[in-house]
């Protein structure tokens, strides 16, 4: 299932954190796979964890564990299919955009402006 949102954007677009939060995970090869990442926003109001994953990076600019701000960049959105990052299943340029509370999708539009 694709628990997401794929929103087109031009290659090597900015991919910018929507809220503070820690590096939680990076996938980064240096191959035609998949690469991804996972921001750690803490708990909302409920005392839900909420994490965001950002998926087909060609280029990723922060480490497990680094403090990010809302608005810092984060990565770049991918290229063409087949190249660096993009994983089997990529159509074209696009930033694949999750957004989970307690491990469980929810809809990441509540998550955008």
């Amino acid at each position: 299932p694709h628990s997401a949102i794929d929103i087109p954007q031009p290659a090597q677009t900015p991919i910018r954190a929507p809220a503070n939060g820690i590096v939680l995970k990076v996938v980064d090869r240096d191959d035609n796979g998949y690469n991804y990442l996972v921001l750690y926003h803490g708990m909302d109001s409920n005392g839900k964890d909420i994490t965001t994953v950002y998926g087909h990076l060609p280029k990723i600019f922060v480490a497990k564990g680094d403090v990010v701000r809302q608005g810092d960049i984060v990565a770049l959105t991918g290229g063409a299919p087949g190249t660096r990052g993009t994983g089997p299943y990529y159509t074209g340029p696009h930033l694949h955009f999750e957004v989970r509370q307690n491990g469980a999708a929810i809809d990441p539009l509540s998550w955008l402006p």
